[in-house]
């Protein structure tokens, strides 16, 4: 199975580094863990910005995307976005995550956005 965290710098702690041990087996429930965290401190989160796998290589120099795509919670039910999201990350399985990001196939072509659920970023 798959397992999900996030790098993250923030002086609470339900705001910052999310580790990869097994808490979170869906991107979607690492994303819903930061909404909540951010609602408990009267908050909400309007975008949310997804980067692309990362590639494990110590010696690698690839670029890291940071702004691959983008998530609007509070214009979308939470449904929505976590069949989406699941819908994301199985393709991201699926192709070989660890070609060269910047190939001739851009994301846009492999990855179908819905509405204003999740969008390429622009920057």
């Amino acid at each position: 199975g798959q397992i999900y965290g996030a790098v993250g710098i923030s002086r609470r702690s339900d705001l910052a580094y999310k580790p990869l041990n097994g808490s979170y087996d869906s991107l979607s429930k690492l994303i819903d863990d930061f909404i909540g965290a951010y609602r408990n401190y009267g908050h909400t989160v309007l975008r949310v910005k997804i980067g692309l796998p990362i590639v494990h290589d110590l010696k690698s120099f690839e670029t890291i995307n940071w702004k691959a795509l983008s998530i609007l919670p509070s214009k979308t039910s939470k449904s929505d976005y976590d069949r989406e999201l699941n819908k994301i990350t199985r393709t991201w399985r699926q192709l070989d995550m660890h070609m060269n990001y910047r190939s001739v196939v851009p994301l846009a072509s492999f990855v179908q956005p819905i509405g204003t659920l999740i969008t390429s970023s622009s920057s």
